[in-house]
């Protein structure tokens, strides 16, 4: 049965096709029982390699039990016997990778804000022993009130961290920590703060730290900047990304860091396109 029939059965009527991925597609649909449009991503379990579809059930065991104000809210998840999949979850204006190319790169304020929220939400899911193993600017949502949403909790497990450890070779290799470019077992912690050094970089330089080509070469050397960024962000960022992940910090750790207890300024920007402000705290 068409996917688009499912969810007007299902009580929701679909607004637009939001994109893509690898494993299926999202929808920005209304229905009566919400009062905002929610996004729909549609999974055919059918057409899922076995390996892809233990992801899955992984993921769908680990969103329903997630509850934090910057972790992407699932309402509802739907499947047919024939193993099309409905998830249901909140619905935000971008990504953060679009927010980036919008701005060419994050005021150090702007940044702050945003990444603090960032932070408290890997603080929450390492507290509940959950790695996300896929941290990347596409898997970071920005609502329209300035809210960031963690979300695709596709490669994410249970796992206390070191003497705890991961092997499956998963995530984005621009954000993947060196230890698991290198296909050794890791402690899906210590690479989680690897990607938020990553992402933290990218928002403020607006390019990624290394270039893919020479990646596990450009990983051991200090890092490039091409365009100015203060000292102590710029050694806030090193500090996450320590080569050696049993000298790399934990999150709690970045928490609590100073760069990130000097009070950030509210800062209001807005999308060129779309004209919508977003306002951070």
């Amino acid at each position: 049965m068409n996917p688009k029939r499912i969810l007007s059965l299902l009580g929701f009527k679909v607004v637009s096709f939001l994109g893509e991925g690898s494993y299926g597609k999202v929808y920005l649909a209304s229905s009566k029982r919400y009062l905002n449009n929610v996004a729909i991503k549609v999974m055919d379990r059918s057409k899922m390699a076995p390996s892809v579809e233990k992801f899955l059930t992984r993921e769908l065991e680990i969103i329903k039990y997630l509850d934090h104000p910057y972790i992407v809210q699932v309402y509802e998840v739907h499947e047919t016997p024939q193993g099309l999949i409905f998830i249901v979850m909140e619905a935000a204006m971008m990504d953060l990778k679009q927010m980036i190319v919008e701005l060419n790169y994050f005021p150090v304020d702007l940044a702050k804000a945003v990444f603090s929220q960032l932070v408290s939400a890997v603080v929450y899911l390492h507290e509940q022993d959950i790695v996300h193993r896929d941290l990347k600017s596409e898997n970071i949502l920005l609502t329209p009130d300035g809210t960031i949403k963690v979300t695709d909790f596709g490669f994410s497990r249970m796992s206390r961290g070191f003497p705890e450890l991961c092997n499956s070779l998963c995530g984005t290799p621009n954000y993947c920590a060196p230890e698991v470019l290198c296909g050794k077992s890791y402690d899906g912690k210590k690479s989680d703060v690897w990607s938020l050094g990553v992402i933290l970089y990218t928002m403020v330089t607006g390019e990624l730290p290394f270039n893919y080509e020479n990646i596990l070469y450009l990983q051991k050397k200090p890092l490039q900047y091409s365009i100015p960024v203060e000292k102590s962000c710029r050694d806030f960022i090193s500090y996450m990304l320590q080569y050696d992940p049993f000298t790399r910090p934990s999150v709690t750790e970045v928490a609590q860091h100073p760069w990130l207890q000097l009070k950030s300024a509210t800062v209001t920007t807005a999308s060129k396109n779309t004209g919508k402000k977003i306002g951070l705290k």
